[in-house]
Parts: C-alpha cells; sequence; structure tokens
C-alpha cells in the first residue's frame, strides 16, 4: 500500500539554515515514501529564502509547498488572539490545517516537526498510526512539577514536548481544536502565564485529547542526560505511562527525530556548545548547505564565562553526575521562570 505523508515545518529566515538541514534529512532518510508532501509556513521568508530551500526539495525529486504565514497571523488578530513576543509565529503550526486542506482535501495525518531538528530515519509510520478519538499525538516530557502547576494542570498530568506532533486532521476538525485554542489565547489571564507557548496550549487539558507518541520520534538533549528515566519521573512526580529506561536507551541510541534544545549545551549552531548530537547535525549540514552560517548571539563577559564553564562540565564530567545537574537546572529554570510569571501583570503584546 503506497503511504502518501504530509510533513509540515514554520520557519523564519533567521531559522532558515537549521530548516534546511532538517528537510534535508527529512527527504534523504525516506526517499522509500512515493507520496512525501512537504509544506512549509513561513514568517516573513525572503523569496531568495525559498528558492534555496526549493532547491534542496529539488534534488530529491520532491517540491515545497509553501504557506504564507501572514493568513494565519491576520485571522488570529481578527479574533482578538494574544501573541507570544510580538508574534503569531509561534502559534502558526496550530492553525495551519485548514490552508494544508485546501491543498490536500484527502488528508488524515498532518506531522508537524520543528526545524531545529534532524530526521535521521523513516517516518512513515507515522502516516498511519491509530489515533481513536485523540486530536493530536506527541512525545510525553519530563518536567517538575511546578510546569504542571504553572499551567494549572492536574498533579499527575503528563506533559510533552511539540517539536513533534501528529495532528488527526479529521478529529482536530471534528472535536473544533481550533475554537477551542483559540478560546485560550483571548483569554489574557491564561495567556499571561504563557513560557513554551504552542507547547503550553498543547499540554492545557482544555485543548486537545493527547496521545502518547514513541519517545524515539522527539530525541532531546534531556533524554540523552536524564537516563535512566525512572529516577526522574520519581523526582518531578511523573504519572503513570511515562517511556522506559529501555525505551528511552533505544531512543538515544537509534532516534527517528532529534531534537535540539538550547538550555545549557547550546544547539549545533551555537559556538561553542556540547550539545551530545552535534555532529549529526554538522554531518547533514556538510551534505546541503556547508557555506551557510547562523548569526551568534551576544553574551556578556559574565554569562559567557558561565556558559565556559558549563560547557567544560558537560565534556568531562561523568555521566551520573551530568544526569542529576541537567535536572536541578530543569528544576532551577522552572522555578524561576514561575515566580516571574506569578509577578507578571500584563498580557504579552
Amino acid at each position: 500500500m503506497n503511504t502518501e505523508l504530509h510533513v509540515l515545518y514554520t520557519s523564519s529566515d533567521a531559522y532558515a539554515v537549521p530548516a534546511g538541514v532538517s528537510i534535508y534529512s527529512l527527504l534523504k532518510n525516506n526517499q522509500h515514501i512515493e507520496s512525501l508532501h512537504v509544506l512549509l509556513v513561513g514568517d516573513g521568508l525572503r523569496p531568495e529564502t525559498m528558492a534555496k530551500l526549493d532547491r534542496i526539495a529539488s534534488r530529491f525529486g520532491r517540491e515545497i509547498d509553501h504557506i504564507d504565514g501572514k493568513e494565519i497571523g491576520d485571522r488570529l488578530e481578527r479574533h482578538g488572539c494574544a501573541k507570544y513576543n510580538g508574534s503569531y509565529a509561534a502559534f502558526f503550526k496550530l492553525f495551519a490545517l485548514p490552508a494544508v486542506r485546501r491543498r490536500y482535501p484527502q488528508i488524515k495525518k498532518l506531522v508537524y516537526i520543528d526545524s531545529d531538528t534532524v530526521v535521521t530515519g523513516p517516518l512513515d509510520e507515522l502516516a498511519g498510526i491509530d489515533m481513536g478519538e485523540n486530536d493530536v499525538s506527541c512525545v510525553y516530557e519530563l518536567f517538575p512539577a511546578t510546569e504542571r502547576k504553572r499551567l494549572k494542570l492536574t498533579p499527575s498530568a503528563q506533559t510533552v514536548n511539540s517539536g513533534v506532533c501528529v495532528i488527526d486532521a479529521d478529529n482536530w476538525e471534528k472535536h473544533g481544536v481550533e475554537n477551542r485554542i483559540i478560546a485560550l489565547l483571548q483569554d489574557r489571564e491564561y495567556t499571561d502565564r504563557l513560557l513554551f507557548a504552542d507547547q503550553d496550549v498543547l499540554n492545557s487539558q482544555r485543548a486537545a485529547a493527547m496521545q502518547r507518541l514513541p519517545v524515539k520520534y522527539n530525541v532531546t538533549t534531556f533524554n540523552y542526560y536524564l537516563r535512566p528515566t525512572s529516577k526522574y519521573v520519581r523526582r518531578f512526580r511523573i504519572g503513570p505511562g511515562f517511556y522506559s529506561d529501555q525505551e528511552v536507551e533505544d531512543a538515544v541510541r537509534t532516534p527517528a527525530v532529534v531534537h535540539y534544545l538550547s538550555l545549557m549545551l547550546g544547539r549545533p549552531w551555537d559556538v561553542p556548545n556540547a550539545n551530545p548530537f552535534t555532529g549529526i547535525y554538522e554531518r547533514y549540514k556538510s551534505e546541503c548547505l556547508p557555506d551557510e552560517t547562523m548569526p551568534g548571539k551576544r553574551r556578556g563577559l559574565l554569562r559567557k564565562m558561565i556558559r565556559n564553564v558549563l560547557l567544560w562540565m558537560y565534556r568531562h564530567f561523568p555521566m551520573k553526575v551530568l544526569g542529576n545537574m541537567t535536572s536541578l537546572a530543569i528544576w532551577i529554570y522552572n522555578c524561576l521562570d514561575s515566580a516571574r510569571i506569578s509577578k507578571h501583570s500584563g498580557p504579552r503584546a
């Protein structure tokens, strides 16, 4: 049976390089899929940037279907939805389905992948997963109780990482998920608490019915260092159903999608960085965009010193110590942000 896979990305010009690398890796590792459709919601992408990404796709005999993010932003503006850091771009993937269905009315599953990823394996299994009455499938993520408290979730609620999502198109429309999310974004008390934008929205119990996705489809830095997971499941008071130690170990060794997170270790385009998956990114980038660079981040002297000390520690300390350091860092990070949000008095414009 012919698999039909629809994959959605979003990107701005600033993130066009990692987006191009991710698209290249997706197409290279899924050449066996006859009907593979790549869609890209652009946040002000320049024509020359789109042409550069189109050339990557053409190397595999594919095309990129470009969607203008302004259409989605204008729709949210008309509904009076709150912006996130001055833009609607962080929410584009949650509102892209109508534009996708106009192009592909027969679509059953829409796979969203963040731009800061590399696809290292086949994804055709995602086109055929049985989601029952669930709206979206994501990989569970470890976060402390403070994260669930910020979103007013139940103490045992699972939280997910939205870097890879599988949307059941029929359920999403049938259950009115888009309208429910619009209602959330119209609630200023709710949007004042947002820290991770679309990810927070998906974690909200009022948004969408969630299903557990195998961890190999969104392997993050946390998965690498927080092993064995059972120890951190107890520490973070995560409910039943999280991944076993063996599931995480297998995923880290043979991931299908690697997702680069920036906490402490940096991403592959940060110089310096200590991300354990940097080599994978650099290999794919050398094959598709070898001469392209990402603009560096400006940091003060003190921040540079602290960062360099952390990077040295992550290069030289034993894995057991690094796991405890990562756990502590996540806990402190969430406590600080929870305190910041509790003092925040105005909506994000």
